[in-house]
């Protein structure tokens, strides 16, 4: 990286960026913890691989369609 792209940073920059540094880092803490409960829970309901998840969800939306073509709320 060359330094003469960046600005000179004074104490309180220095403090500024080190809080959005630590805010970014609990950010992405709290994102993967959310993720990793999200894919156990996809496990648990017998949804191994993203291949099976994305079958399930391509019948759910052919359900879908169909129970709305019956229901007479199809798209016009």
């Amino acid at each position: 990286m060359d330094p003469l792209n960046f600005r000179n940073l004074d104490e309180k920059d220095m403090l500024a960026q080190k809080a959005q540094l630590d805010i970014l880092e609990h950010l992405s803490i709290y994102i993967n913890n959310l993720r990793e409960s999200m894919t156990r829970e996809l496990i648990v309901n017998g949804v191994h691989d993203d291949e099976e998840l994305e079958e399930r969800l391509a019948k759910i939306q052919v359900e879908q369609a169909e129970n709305s073509i019956s229901l007479g709320l199809g798209k016009n």
